[in-house]
């Protein structure tokens, strides 16, 4: 019995024992032009590599400019002056070093000759079903006013952090340079728009600087086009990954940048991320602008990693020169208020980024479709194709690229069960998360070959190809219809193969002795390496190893495409490919391993925190860590399952111990007013925390629905009747005054109205009774971005 790739199909058949046209004898002697045709493989291979590298390379953030550049210039040198000043420890929401910074964002815009002034307001975010954050933030405002009117351009940052690190990327970079980048347009030619920054509080805990903003202030109204600025890790190039609805504009302006980086794939990935920015929420105001961050290395986001040595001065450039650019752009052409169709957009080498209209996707598809229908026709018309065995082909593709994605997903939960420490990283992405990319991307490479090597013995190249384009087809007419800002990365490619494909089967049986196979699929290999390799690189970015599976039948549709010219279709090259791939993703994975190790520099996650039921007088030890550390092990006993509602208003189940109840005290709610009207009971409370803690949270315990709740004098309507874990109502309230908040609650009851009062602060280490408790090693970090925090909760029951 022949094994698989035991020989190719002969000079008389197809692949399939069909006869076909003899091809026309060669003429040369065999010596003649024998290495063109036996080191093409290896020339196609390297051709691969080159171009990856050369479309990765428009990715890579500009040069950081010194201190000592002129003063005209933005300088990353000059920016990080103020980072060191910012991002000396962690500034969450209402700590003294927030108001510290806050302090000194004022006093350099004031400097630099703007009207400065500080929001201290109440803000409200319905940030899940029924749940609701709630704060009072102090943002930072300044304007310099323009010499011709006509409304502001805004710079927009964050200046808080989570309470696990200081922030140094998210969001510290952006907001040193937009500092620089204010003192560079202050300082240049006058603006025709009056300059606005906007440094909001209040980000990291449900967007609420945004909403004072978006909802309480009258610059807002003035806001012609803001520019955000955001941090999702500690590298990679500042994409601009969300704009505004139609924005043709705004992607025009982007275009006129040094370095701009921004695929509309970008909008479409980011829906399906769990994470909002303050963009969303001046989006869903009207305010129109752009969306910009970088987002690798996310193993130093929101812990105690995002610190100033995680810094790249690169990327402190590229956010400055994007602030700056844009900024002078709009101001001179302005950006206009279309809500039309998005615009397609991409960074191509060479060309910077290529922007069409939307409309154009049905052109592009309708021209590929008939194309591909014709080739079809034609090949049929001629003997070279056999819908059968193209459908056949075409359930080979599919099944190549389903097959690769459940191997790769499954040889991460494998690496999970073997290395429980990667569960403790955002999305797995650790110290050595390119690694895990580039051997999943190899065991995908190795996978997909073997699938084609199948197709090609049996069928044919031609075959093969057309089961491809029909799939791309598929995929097009998918994206269209669904997402039509994606249809770009399979419409060109689609066109090119389409178009070789076509030019094969009219000219009759191949003949290859010049090398005219790749010659006809070297413009569709060359189409969809330029377009999928940014698009590939920023999605392992975005996603991290643990969503890598998401990512891979993406890489194994280019495989697709790009087979030909690697010249799988020669036995001994279809032969091997697999075999070399294979063995490749095998030894970087396993380098994984050496690579993997904690140390200085690189603190290991671990989350510890401490929690005091104030109705009982228990206390608890927790550790969220599935498998915990010696020095965790010490602190708990065993794991219980969630949910645990008397500490979370999710469903967690955790390790526990038993721990010394500290001497603390309990939140209060104290009843100011409590009445029943038409079944309706309304109970006006003041809520404290009983120690100075940071959060405090109030949560419904009652079957009955909580319709609408004042907030420091702001009414919000509750529309949901629960969240996701079945809660009806709470609200979680961040930096509460002293003396507490006022609430009024309504309730569709008259029943008594249960509910469970909680606060929280971040470190053990602020209880006398518990310091040094936690003997966290120095190698380590808080896993948790409120870091070792502390909960103390009791119950209550209105009558």
């Amino acid at each position: 019995m022949a094994t698989l790739f035991e020989r190719a199909p002969g000079p008389d058949t197809d692949g399939g024992g069909d006869p076909i046209a003899a091809p026309p004898p060669r003429t040369s002697s065999p010596g003649v032009g024998s290495w063109p045709r036996r080191g093409a493989p290896a020339l196609g291979w390297l051709a691969l590599v080159l171009l990856v590298a050369v479309s990765a390379w428009p990715l890579a953030p500009p040069d950081a400019v010194g201190a000592g550049a002129p003063s005209g210039a933005f300088s990353a040198g000059r920016a990080m002056t103020h980072l060191e000043r910012i991002a000396r420890q962690p500034r969450p929401t209402g700590s003294g070093p927030a108001a510290d910074v806050r302090d000194y964002l004022r006093s350099t815009l004031a400097g630099l000759g703007m009207d400065t002034e500080i929001q201290h307001t109440t803000a409200i975010h319905e940030k899940q079903p029924t749940h609701f954050h709630a704060g009072v933030v102090d943002n930072v405002l300044g304007r310099k006013r323009g010499t011709g009117g006509g409304g502001a351009i805004v710079l927009c940052a964050h200046f808080d952090s989570v309470a696990a690190g200081p922030g140094a990327n998210d969001d510290g970079v952006a907001v040193a340079a937009i500092l620089e980048a204010a003192r560079v347009l202050t300082a240049g030619p006058p603006l025709q728009h009056d300059l606005v920054v906007l440094f909001t509080d209040g980000e990291e805990f449900g967007l609420l600087g945004a909403h004072a903003f978006a909802e309480q202030h009258p610059w807002a109204a003035d806001a012609k086009v803001l520019l955000n600025f955001e941090a999702r890790g500690s590298g990679g190039p500042v994409v601009m990954f969300e704009s505004s609805a139609g924005d043709a504009d705004l992607v025009a302006g982007l275009a006129a940048t040094s370095h701009p980086v921004a695929s509309s794939v970008g909008t479409l990935v980011y829906r399906f991320l769990p994470n909002d920015t303050d963009f969303t929420v001046f989006d869903r105001a009207g305010i129109r602008g752009m969306n910009f961050a970088f987002i690798g290395d996310q193993v130093r986001y929101h812990d105690a990693a995002d610190s100033l040595r995680s810094v790249d001065p690169d990327v402190v450039q590229h956010d400055g020169e994007y602030a700056v650019e844009l900024t002078r752009h709009f101001d001179r052409h302005g950006a206009g208020t279309d809500r039309g169709a998005p615009t397609v957009y991409f960074t191509v080498p060479g060309l910077g980024l290529v922007h069409y209209p939307g409309w154009l996707n049905t052109v592009f598809t309708a021209l590929a479709l008939v194309g591909l229908c014709g080739a079809v026709i034609v090949g049929r018309s001629r003997g070279r194709l056999r819908l059968r065995r193209a459908a056949a082909a075409l359930g080979l593709a599919v099944s190549g690229v389903v097959v690769s994605a459940a191997v790769v997903e499954g040889v991460w939960l494998l690496l999970e069960r073997v290395d429980p420490d990667l569960t403790r990283f955002h999305a797995g992405d650790g110290y050595n998360g390119g690694l895990y990319l580039v051997g999943f991307g190899l065991l995908a490479v190795a996978l997909s070959t073997t699938g084609l090597a199948l197709g090609l013995r049996r069928w044919g190249l031609d075959t093969v190809v057309t089961g491809v384009a029909v799939l791309w087809a598929l995929l097009l007419a998918g994206c269209v219809a669904v997402a039509p800002v994606a249809a770009y990365l399979f419409a060109w490619p689609l066109l090119a193969a389409v178009a070789g494909l076509g030019w094969r089967l009219l000219r009759g049986h191949p003949d290859d002795r010049a090398g005219r196979q790749v010659l006809a699929f070297a413009p569709a290999a060359a189409v969809t390496v330029v377009l999928f390799t940014p698009v590939l690189y920023l999605f392992g970015l975005a996603v991290g190893p643990a969503l890598a599976v998401v990512g891979v039948p993406l890489l194994s549709a280019v495989l697709l495409v790009v087979f030909p010219v690697l010249r799988l279709d020669r036995p001994l090259v279809r032969r091997w490919t697999p075999v070399v791939a294979a063995v490749m993703a095998v030894a970087v994975l396993v380098a994984t391993v050496p690579t993997g190790d904690f140390g200085p520099g690189r603190p290991k996650p671990g989350n510890v925190f401490y929690a005091l039921d104030a109705d009982t007088g228990q206390a608890i030890w927790g550790v969220l860590d599935a498998d915990p550390d010696p020095w965790q092990e010490q602190l708990v006993e065993h794991y219980r399952a969630g949910p645990m509602p008397t500490y979370f208003r999710m469903p967690l189940g955790f390790h526990v111990g038993q721990a010394p109840a500290a001497a603390l005290a309990a939140p209060e709610a104290t009843v100011l007013s409590n009445t029943v009207t038409d079944g309706i009971r309304t109970v006006r409370l003041r809520l404290k925390a009983g120690r100075p803690a940071p959060m405090v949270e109030i949560i419904s315990l009652s079957p009955a629905k909580v319709r609408a709740a004042t907030i420091d004098g702001r009414r919000v309507v509750n529309t949901a009747e629960r969240d996701p874990y079945g809660f009806r109502w709470s609200l979680h309230y961040i930096a509460p005054p002293a003396d507490g908040v006022e609430v009024t609650i309504e309730v569709e009851s008259s029943a008594p109205f249960p509910v469970r009062l909680l606060d929280r602060s971040y470190s053990t280490e602020e209880i006398p009774e518990l310091r040094g408790a936690v003997r966290r090693p120095p190698n380590t970090m808080p896993g948790n971005e409120d870091g070792d925090f502390v909960v103390v909760s009791r119950g209550m029951v209105i009558e």
